[in-house]
């Protein structure tokens, strides 16, 4: 049975750092969404189970290998057949927590969640009898990252986690400085009631709300009012959405999921 190490910081809902063990040292994440990352703590490692659910599918591959955690030393309770343990943070009693390729929308509701594909095969020759994983939460980065590189040896890879996810720490890029630029449409419209308090993209633009206006045009549709963001708390505009100017182009370059 294969020992692994799950080493790394939390942010917010989630938590994200690597996966060491057998020689090889993969970044992951766990949570965002649901009752968010997997609490620190050490848990036993079930076989692979064959999975074709699409969320944990790599691209170009119609099924892929999942592995349950199971709890150790926590809490522990069976609710309809099934064995929770007990989260202290959420104050919940939580269960299904796996091991699996974090496809679809970026983030878990939970589990831990490798971000690159090519580390399929490894986790699945490494676990091929099971295995334990101990899950260590830092203060810091660095800290994360010198404990890493004690138990691989080597520098541990930045997590991606920062660009992906919209975590902080190592890797992350800066966020763009000052107030942003205004959004555009694809006729060259300026968007001119964008919220500067959110930016969105590689390029730091203003969010566009769907009540905003574009010169010489305005949105003509937007999310659900389920949907909020920004100090104003507006309903939120997509880069799919049209404008009597033409689509918007807000530069979310698929890294932003909303609504």
């Amino acid at each position: 049975m294969t020992q692994l190490d799950f080493v790394g910081v939390t942010h917010g809902n989630a938590s994200y750092g690597q996966l060491i063990g057998g020689g090889n040292v993969i970044p992951v994440v766990s949570g965002k969404f649901g009752n968010g990352y997997v609490p620190a703590g050490k848990y036993s490692l079930d076989k692979p189970q064959a999975t074709s659910e699409k969320s944990m599918v790599p691209p170009g591959k119609k099924s892929t290998h999942k592995y349950r955690l199971a709890a150790i030393g926590k809490p522990t309770k069976v609710i309809n057949g099934k064995v929770h343990f007990w989260d202290e943070r959420v104050g919940k009693w939580r269960e299904g927590i796996l091991i699996h390729y974090d496809g679809g929308t970026p983030g878990t509701l939970g589990c831990i969640g490798y971000i690159d594909p090519k580390h399929e095969g490894a986790l699945k020759e490494m676990l091929a009898d099971g295995g334990k994983v101990n899950v260590t939460y830092h203060d810091s980065v660095a800290a994360a990252q010198a404990h890493a590189k004690t138990l691989s040896g080597k520098d541990a890879p930045a997590s991606d986690f920062a660009n992906k996810y919209g975590g902080g720490g190592s890797g992350a890029k800066k966020k763009p400085s000052g107030k942003g630029k205004p959004s555009k449409t694809k006729k060259g419209a300026q968007a001119t009631k964008g919220e500067r308090s959110v930016r969105i993209g590689k390029a730091g633009l203003q969010a566009m709300p769907r009540t905003g206006k574009v010169t010489g045009g305005k949105v003509k549709k937007g999310t659900k009012k389920k949907v909020f963001l920004g100090k104003k708390r507006l309903a939120w505009a997509r880069d799919t959405d049209p404008t009597t100017q033409g689509p918007l182009v807000v530069d979310a370059q698929h890294q932003v999921f909303v609504g």
